[in-house]
């Protein structure tokens, strides 16, 4: 999977840090949308983005707990990449018990942190499809076989 086929959503209120996250994400190749509000992003998961990268403390009626809850509800599918200035590891904890793909501090090297875990994740994406067409590969197999060695019983019993 390539980087530009990876679908991204930027939820950051706060409008340089988002800027500048959409700037790394999209010069490293991936297709990039940016949200302010959590509200917004959870009306356009309709387009399936592949990871969505949320700011823990929004601005406005839904913080990023709740967005995080919002976007697992409706597609547990969708990876969430949590992004705080806090370093509070009962909040990063609560965040994957939500189902958090990861938690990044905002650093100046949380852009490449986030592209490093992004890659990850289409590295698990990748292995989990391979494997499951090898799994579909052999099944296939294993029933042409089956249905070969029917035919041949077949055979061999009308000839004898």
């Amino acid at each position: 999977m390539k980087n530009q086929l990876v679908k991204v959503f930027v939820v950051e209120d706060n409008l340089i840090y988002q800027n500048l996250l959409t700037y790394d994400l999209s010069a490293n190749g991936f297709e990039v949308i940016a949200f302010t509000k959590g509200e917004d992003v959870i009306s356009a998961l309709h387009q399936l983005p592949d990871v969505v990268i949320l700011d823990y403390k929004l601005a406005g009626s839904m913080n990023g707990m709740d967005v995080l809850k919002g976007i697992k509800s409706i597609n547990p599918g969708i990876q969430v990449i949590i992004l705080s200035e806090q370093s509070d590891l009962e909040v990063a904890i609560n965040t994957l018990k939500y189902g958090a793909f990861d938690y990044v501090e905002k650093t100046d090297h949380a852009s490449a942190e986030i592209i490093n875990i992004i890659s990850r994740f289409i590295a698990l994406k990748n292995e989990a499809a391979a494997s499951y067409r090898k799994k579909v590969i052999a099944r296939r197999s294993l029933v042409m076989t089956g249905v070969l060695a029917l035919l041949l019983i077949g055979v061999l019993t009308l000839l004898l």
